[in-house]
């Protein structure tokens, strides 16, 4: 699918401003340690590729008819992707809520994964360690939905949108923020799209 580059725009989280041109946050830490040699740095051409999915499943409806195969497919995949090497986020049977509150823990660790990806760039670019690998992420709904929205269990029928899990709002700008997009006011941040190399797939 199509790529998207980190920017500092967290989940509501300050942005750095006056830091632009410095170290970027936890380097100072980082470089604080033991330093790599040019050999070393060599032998260490890349680093491990972090892989992140979320699998969110509803069936046991009760406004609506239940699905007795999403939680079952759902828990399959989780496996089959956890054995890939992905970390995984699941729920499954959530109201909305639940659903929000999973989509954020997951989009959490993308912006962890994310931030230290770019704290690695900064220091491969200077030789002491090696070169991020690209983020991997992963998400899949099994259940009753419908123009872009996810029901949770206990949508009932003719509910307003504000009432069902918008792929949107709910997940994708939210994402959005968190890799390269702007904050609440609008206001871009260095991100990704000077890199030569793409940092996250989907």
């Amino acid at each position: 699918g199509g790529q998207h580059r980190r920017a500092s725009g967290p989940l509501p989280k300050a942005c750095p401003c006056s830091a632009h041109s410095q170290v970027p946050r936890g380097m100072a830490r980082l470089l604080g340690g033991r330093s790599r040699t040019a050999s070393q740095s060599t032998q260490a051409a890349t680093s491990t590729q972090r892989r992140l999915a979320l699998v969110l499943a509803n069936g046991a409806y009760t406004q609506r008819a239940p699905l007795s195969r999403p939680v079952g497919v759902a828990t399959e995949l989780r496996s089959k992707l956890a054995g890939m090497g992905f970390e995984v986020v699941g729920a499954d049977d959530q109201t909305l809520s639940g659903m929000r509150e999973a989509a954020l823990r997951w989009i959490r660790l993308v912006e962890e994964a994310a931030d230290a990806a770019e704290e690695e760039a900064f220091v491969a670019e200077r030789g002491l360690g090696p070169r991020p690998q690209p983020l991997l992420l992963f998400f899949a709904f099994c259940g009753h939905g419908c123009a872009d929205r996810f029901f949770p269990v206990d949508c009932p029928r003719g509910a307003p949108p504000d009432a069902s899990f918008c792929f949107f709002e709910d997940f994708l700008v939210r994402l959005y923020q968190v890799l390269g997009g702007c904050d609440d006011c609008g206001r871009k941040w260095p991100n990704w799209k000077a890199a030569s190399e793409p940092r996250v797939f989907f």
